[in-house]
């Protein structure tokens, strides 16, 4: 009886036993069960599923070996973490995506609000740094991203992320990328990070220049988020089932979430604290308000106080500024129409002599 000839060629049958072979070795080598194909199962398979699941394995084990540098982002086109591509080129730049081949991909964060259609995108352009952030689910970051080139690998995978910027840099305007990822040791044991990226920083030293006073807030939103996360990541590895293991990572955005809402809160305790100061130098309280509506007072609105002989002036809009009787400005405040007249009608104020008023004045150079 004839035996009966296999679709595939001899040449095809001797790769896919040398295909088996290697998975077989990059099994022993991750540490992970890899589905092996059998020279049985090839009369149902054709040549170019044998080189794409070869190739999605020598990735991922690849990417085991090289995936994790902090500061990086995993580069699948050239498959290590510490090439030209896997950090920003300039200071103000944060991670858009992936490309088709697997190369990170980088732009002006302004640009990515805008590009993104948030509403807030105005706000990165001011000349004077405004914190804003903005979460992304990692899927968007893969979406272009071939699965021949990494997309769904389970060596090394974005699962969050968040742009931060613009903050004050040692620059100029700086931006950051701040993800949870999840990478594989050799032993196949997954890990979750917070990794923080910016132009020529590892994380560390991104996270030491955090803990300096101007950045104080966005320190200790981020070492929760981490506590978070190492917390999560030990309770996944106690998980008995898939589910239970699945519902653990669906609280990765939830922390991200988290993260960016301290992060706008404390934004908008920075703008409401900026929006005092510029009131205050608007109004350019103490001494030099207090000289111009010294210069430009009547002599109606120049008196003494009553108990210790110190000098009112009263400027425009309420403004009341105190002088000791050597001309020493002491403090300037604003009050009601109501609390001046008040002192006045009481006589807490009193009238100044007018060669003590042209003291005053010839004292300040007026």
């Amino acid at each position: 009886m004839q035996e009966k000839q296999h679709p595939l060629r001899k040449e095809d049958l001797k790769l896919a036993k040398e295909i088996d072979q290697q998975i077989n070795q990059l099994s022993k080598l991750t540490g992970d069960r890899i589905l092996l194909v059998k020279e049985s199962d090839t009369q149902q398979l054709k040549y170019s599923s044998f080189e794409s699941l070869i190739r999605e394995s020598i990735l991922e084990h690849q990417a085991i070996e090289n995936s994790f540098a902090e500061g990086h982002v995993y580069c699948w086109r050239c498959q290590q973490s510490r090439d030209e591509h896997t950090q920003p080129a300039s200071e103000r730049e944060v991670f858009l995506g992936y490309s088709p081949q697997g190369q990170p991909q980088w732009g002006e964060f302004a640009q990515a609000l805008l590009d993104l259609k948030d509403p807030r995108y105005y706000l990165a352009f001011e000349e004077k740094p405004v914190m804003l952030s903005r979460y992304l689910p990692g899927r968007e970051l893969s979406k272009l991203q071939l699965k021949s080139h990494g997309k769904g690998n389970a060596g090394y995978r974005i699962l969050s992320q968040i742009y931060l910027g613009y903050l004050p840099g040692p620059t100029g305007k700086m931006a950051l990328t701040i993800q949870i990822i999840e990478w594989k040791k050799k032993n196949g044991k997954r890990y979750l990070n917070v990794n923080i990226i910016g132009k020529d920083y590892t994380s560390a030293t991104l996270r030491e220049l955090l803990s300096r006073k101007p950045y104080a807030g966005v320190f200790e939103a981020l070492t929760i988020l981490e506590q978070n996360i190492a917390a999560l990541q030990n309770s996944i590895r106690l998980s008995s089932t898939a589910k239970d293991k699945a519902e653990k990572y669906r609280q990765i955005p939830v922390l991200m979430k988290e993260f960016e809402t301290s992060l706008q809160k404390l934004a908008r305790r920075k703008t409401r604290r900026t929006e005092h100061a510029q009131a205050r130098l608007s109004e350019k309280r103490p001494v030099n308000k207090a000289l111009d509506d010294l210069r430009a007072a009547s002599n109606e609105n120049i008196f003494k106080e009553n108990k210790d002989d110190r000098r009112i002036v009263i400027g425009p809009k309420n403004r009341v500024h105190v002088f000791e009787a050597d001309g020493k400005h002491i403090t300037s405040l604003t009050l009601d129409r109501v609390s001046i007249d008040r002192r006045l009608k009481i006589m807490r104020w009193l009238p100044l002599a007018s060669t003590e008023k042209e003291q005053l004045r010839r004292i300040h150079g007026i």
